[in-house]
């Protein structure tokens, strides 16, 4: 099979308490392949690490260091804080203006070409507002795990794009189905 076990130590895996007996056993086992023998290191058992029944196992790989992408901790750029909101309000009402943004001209929006025009001179409006009238944030500090792959990246991406979808659908239906609801009503 080409499978090898870690485990060490004689901490139990498995540790609980239930009808005033104590059960514990070495039920956790951490295998690894050939290509880690050797290179697994301060393999340990740690009780205090979870509330589950199950302890905590703790190790380390002996041997290159991977480098992992860049992550940032946070989206912000602008230091609210600090804004000139006057001079922002001014501006935006400025940006708004000459590109003819008011409430009327959404409301008459017919296609999904229109609304994206208006959606991207919008937020070109706000970003503009916000470059001439808030400053920046400092460089923040950024995460690096060497385990975190561009793959990974774009799979979380697409897992926010379809939880925004099922999230956005969910309240499509309610709205459509409490729509039904006075008919049904009438009905019985």
């Amino acid at each position: 099979m080409g499978a090898y076990v870690s485990n060490e130590g004689i901490t139990p895996t498995f540790d609980t308490y239930r009808g005033g007996k104590n059960y514990s056993s070495f039920v956790d086992v951490t295998f690894h392949s050939a290509n880690l023998l050797g290179r697994v290191e301060e393999w340990r058992v740690e009780e205090a690490l979870t509330s589950s029944d199950h302890n905590g196992i703790l190790f380390r790989i002996k041997g290159t260091t991977l480098k992992g992408i860049v992550i940032e901790r946070t989206t912000r750029i602008f230091n609210t804080g600090k804004a000139h909101w006057t001079d922002f309000r001014g501006k935006i009402g400025q940006l708004l203006e000459r590109e003819e943004l008011r409430v009327e001209s959404v409301e008459r929006i017919m296609t999904e070409k229109e609304l994206d025009r208006v959606v991207e001179a919008y937020t070109e409006a706000i970003r503009e507002a916000c470059e001439e009238n808030i400053p920046k944030l400092g460089k923040t500090k950024k995460l690096t795990v060497p385990w975190w792959t561009q793959e990974l990246a774009e799979m979380k991406k697409q897992v926010k794009i379809k939880k925004r979808r099922i999230r956005c659908a969910a309240a499509i239906q309610k709205i459509e189905s409490s729509r039904g609801v006075p008919e049904n009503k009438r009905r019985i």
